[in-house]
């Protein structure tokens, strides 16, 4: 069988939450391993509200708990870096 194929989901705006959903319908298929959003908040609060409901729904993560945490931290990391919470 052929690996899932990985979505980076570039865009964290109102429709990205269906895409979130329908990807997670086909987990053998496909898996969100990124998600980007010029604004840090749409991405951040994206992300973890795909977290939590499946945490809340018992659905497969389309990773492990483990790389969406290293995919927050790298994300923040880079935020941090290019000054962006000191311009707020």
């Amino acid at each position: 069988m052929n690996e899932p194929l990985r979505i980076g989901l570039i865009g964290a705006g109102m429709v990205s939450r269906h895409h979130l959903i329908a990807w997670a319908a086909i987990p053998d298929r496909a898996k969100v391993v990124a998600v980007a959003d010029p604004s840090h908040d749409n991405a951040y609060n994206r992300t973890i509200a795909h977290f939590v409901t499946s945490l809340r729904d018992g659905t497969p993560f389309e990773t492990a708990p483990e790389d969406y945490l290293r995919t927050l931290q790298l994300a923040e990391d880079c935020y941090r870096l290019s000054g962006w919470e000191a311009s707020r």
